[in-house]
Order: structure tokens, then sequence, then C-alpha cells
């Protein structure tokens, strides 16, 4: 029987990328870029939602049906992977995820999704197709998250309205809103599919001692982590998904997995300030809303 699949679920910039990479090395994973399986019934409704969006909604499954079913993230197999994905409007998450799993063998699913933390019903269309996954539950210090993703917001064409604080004239990003909704929306997933399916982990902890916190998710899952396993996901730049890949699907992560040798973002990542500190994006230097910081305090921040 195949294992179960795994999920990273956290809030948007939250290191879910650098963590996929580095358990994308280990021999036992098969670790796969953000596949946004969920926002949609079906295939059908992916495409369709993808082309209202005109973005890059499908390019981490594109890329790892090319990968997984045809050796190569190429634009030949990219076209190869979108023309299976229209022959198959039907086929719903489970089903998308028992065929990745035929295509990976005996190797352990790996999925990241930043995405699905934000919107509730994706998290049940998760629960409904694969009710035995396990949930890694990954979170970042508020103000490190905000400092990271408050630039990368500014820049964006479209920001949601649910990104903004009203309270300005006009309304100012305020990455601490997406932060406190993804990691409610979460806590809640990981209580209804029970603690035995689900573990926390602070993405400081990869800081301070990854080969222990390597180790912790290794055990959780089962799975070897000796010395040559450790090597192999420290060495995170040779997951294939981290690159750029081809014309037809150049993307496949956050923006984040693009910046981690970045001097300012490693600064940001590295080091947050106290609770208490005022916050660089806000016009008015104020701080984080009180649920924000019982939530982060309830996490081990201080």
């Amino acid at each position: 029987m195949s294992p179960a699949p795994v999920f990273i679920f956290s809030a948007p910039y939250c290191g879910g990328s650098r963590l996929l990479a580095m358990l994308g090395g280990h021999p036992q994973i098969c670790a796969l870029p953000e596949l946004n399986l969920f926002i949609g019934d079906n295939v059908g409704e992916l495409l369709e939602i993808a082309g209202f969006s005109h973005g890059l909604l499908l390019d981490g499954l594109l890329r790892a049906i090319a990968q997984l079913a045809h050796g190569a993230q190429d634009d030949v197999s990219v076209a190869k992977a979108h023309d299976w994905l229209e022959a198959n409007p039907q086929a719903d998450a489970a089903a998308l995820l028992k065929q990745l799993q035929a295509w990976a063998g005996d190797r352990l699913l790996l999925i990241a999704d930043t995405q699905s933390p934000l919107r509730p019903v994706d998290l049940q269309r998760c629960a409904a197709a694969a009710p035995m996954a396990r949930y890694l539950h990954l979170t970042r210090h508020p103000h490190a998250q905000g400092a990271l993703f408050a630039p990368a917001l500014k820049e964006r064409q479209f920001v949601p309205t649910d990104y903004k604080d009203h309270s300005f004239k006009p309304a100012q990003i305020d990455p601490q809103i997406p932060w406190l909704r993804a990691n409610h929306n979460i806590l809640r997933a990981c209580a209804a599919h029970g603690a035995a399916l689900s573990l926390q982990l602070p993405i400081e902890a990869m800081e301070t001692d990854a080969d222990a916190a390597l180790t912790r998710i290794c055990q959780w899952l089962g799975l070897r982590c000796g010395a040559a396993e450790r090597s192999a996901m420290r060495d995170y730049k040779h997951w294939s998904y981290l690159q750029v890949g081809p014309t037809l699907a150049p993307m496949g992560l956050e923006a984040e997995a693009y910046q981690m040798d970045d001097k300012r973002y490693r600064r940001h990542a590295v080091a947050a300030p106290s609770l208490a500190a005022a916050l660089p994006w806000k016009p008015d230097r104020s701080g984080f809303a009180s649920d924000v910081r019982e939530l982060a305090a309830r996490f081990g921040y201080s």
C-alpha cells in the first residue's frame, strides 16, 4: 500500500519552500512544488480558474506531472502534462493524488501549500481527498514573516483587499492579516484531522539546529535519518523544482523560494525582534494586533 501524502501547510512567507527543498533531498521522499489541487472540485475547474487568473497557478502541477510522468521539466514535457490534464477534466484531487503517487512509486509524496490555509474550503477539500494524509504545520515569527512578505506584496499588481488594513485611507498592506488567518485555519484543520496526523514546527528550528529539526521530521514520518540522509537534505539547492522552470511553466513555488540566498532575506529570516516592536510596514509604526500577539506567543514566540 502506498503511503499517505504529507502536506506542509503554512502562511505565505513562512519558509515552506525552503523546508520542502531540504526534505526533497531525502531518497525516500518525492517532494513536489505548490500544486493548488484544492482550488476547485476537479481538473476541469482547475483549468477554468487558471484561465481566469492569467497567472502561474498551474505551474507547479504541470512541472510535477512533467517530471514524474516524462522525466523532464522542459516545454515538451510540460505541454504533454497540460494535455493530460485536459484529457481528464473529471479527475478530482483524490484521483490526482493517486496518479501522482503511482508515478512516484514507493516514495512519500510531500507537497507544500501556502494558499489552501487562507481558504477553509480548500482545507476541507484536502481532508476529503486525503483523509489519512499527515499535516506539517510550519510557523514563522510574524515580524519576520511580515518584513519579508510586505515588500513582495507591494510589488504585486493585485493584492487582495483582505490583506489590507482598511483603517487607513487608502487601505494599507498588512501581512499580519493573512498570517493570522492562515495559522488559525491550519490549527482548526489539524484539530479536526487528529493530533496523531499533525506536527507543528517553527522554521526557526532550521536555523538553530537543522539536523535536529530534520531528524524530528523524519522520525515523525518513519523515515531513515542517518548522516547520509541529513547531508542530502542540507544540500537543498539540487532539488529540481527550486530552479526557474521552462517557458510554459516557469514558477511553481511561492516567491520566497527564489530569495533564499538574498542577504536581505537572510537578515529578516534568521532573527526577529520582540512581538512588542513597531512594525516597519505600518504607516503609523504601530505594533501587532492583540490576537496576533496571543497566537504568536502560543507558538512560542516572544
